[in-house]
């Protein structure tokens, strides 16, 4: 395991986002946060909004990652048709991100070396702004909530994560309308998306911050775990990498 310094992730996210996130897995895998879990400096007047930049801890761990390959044989060329042969190499790095909650905010913040989180909350819906107070954001890995996010007139950016999928009765198409309700203009990035590549597909959410513009990335992967012994041995394959906004 070693650490890499929050900028040098920021800046490969700069340079090449699709790039970079086709082949390193960029993830925030918190455990659902209650406001007993959060240090009073971070708690909001409202139980479901969470706004506060937390220090920054970025962990590249001795984790595989893959990536799909393909090649089209010969003989599919020669006979005039396309055939992909799959295979899997391994690609990259797993960049496991994590908020400091011991560290209080720092008075004359460094974007650069700051992150929003935006942790989930059991049958509750989460939301923050994307400001000028950082550079990076970070969503909780999403396994069945949805993602909304709706762009300001200010360069600002409102983000919401909806974990109501536990609830009897609530579908995706109720979860969406619930985050519109908090948000008329939200787009919608919900687990019809990321399930599509596979029933267990976990989905990551990165942001960015270029020239004052927030960026927003999905990156789509699942994952794989196979022990020997006392060894256990994980696997992570990427299936998809898009730009929201």
């Amino acid at each position: 395991m070693k650490r890499c310094a929050p900028a040098d992730l920021r800046n490969q996210l700069v340079a090449d986002a699709d790039g970079f996130l086709g082949n390193n897995i960029v993830c925030y895998p918190t455990q659902q946060m209650n406001r007993s879990d959060l240090p009073e400096i971070y708690k909001s007047p409202v139980f479901y909004l969470l706004d506060q930049r937390r220090g920054l801890h970025v962990e590249t761990l001795n984790r595989e990652v893959y990536r799909k390959n393909y090649t089209v044989s010969r003989r599919s060329r020669l006979l005039g048709f396309f055939r992909k042969d799959w295979e899997w190499s391994v690609a990259g790095a797993y960049c496991l991100t994590s908020p400091d909650l011991g560290l209080r905010p720092m008075t004359t913040p460094t974007p650069s070396w700051c992150a929003y989180y935006l942790p989930w909350i059991s049958d509750k819906i989460t939301q923050i702004t994307l400001g000028d107070g950082a550079d990076l954001f970070f969503n909780a890995t999403m396994d069945g909530c949805s993602f909304g996010w709706a762009a300001k007139a200010n360069q600002t950016v409102s983000v919401a994560h909806a974990n109501l999928c536990n609830i009897e009765g609530i579908t995706e198409d109720a979860t969406a309308a619930e985050l519109r309700n908090l948000n008329p203009d939200f787009s919608i990035y919900g687990p019809s998306r990321y399930r599509a590549f596979g029933d267990q597909a976990k989905c990551s959410l990165v942001g960015v911050r270029v020239q004052g513009r927030w960026r927003l990335y999905s990156q789509v992967y699942t994952e794989d775990m196979s022990s020997e012994g006392d060894v256990v041995r994980y696997a992570y394959k990427i299936c998809n990498v898009s730009r929201l906004m």
